[in-house]
């Protein structure tokens, strides 16, 4: 009787790490298709101006602004899910900037 318990929980225990190892395939893989596709010389020159890049939709921060982008034009919110974020400390003095780039 004790062998079909602890075979059961290994079983059960199997089944869990397949689930969550595929989940998390899923999650990263998304990532990083948005990642590949980007050039990240793009990231550093994103700024407030949204007409620079019409086919992104993301999401500009620093200290002074907080400029949403969606097809070249400055919208209020954005809607859907980030697919990326990039952290960006400033090429020659310090400027953070957060980037979200969305779907």
């Amino acid at each position: 009787m004790r062998a079909w318990i602890v075979l059961l929980e290994v079983g059960v225990s199997i089944l869990l790490l397949t689930i969550f190892y595929i989940y998390m395939q899923d999650t990263s893989s998304s990532y990083e298709k948005v990642a590949l596709l980007i050039d990240p010389e793009i990231y550093r020159s994103l700024d407030s101006n949204c007409s620079k890049f019409p086919n992104l939709t993301y999401h500009y921060y620093d200290f002074s602004k907080n400029v949403y982008c969606k097809n070249g034009r400055a919208v209020k919110e954005l809607e859907g899910e980030p697919k990326f974020v990039y952290f960006y400390a400033g090429n020659k003095a310090y400027n953070p900037k957060v980037i979200t780039i969305f779907k």
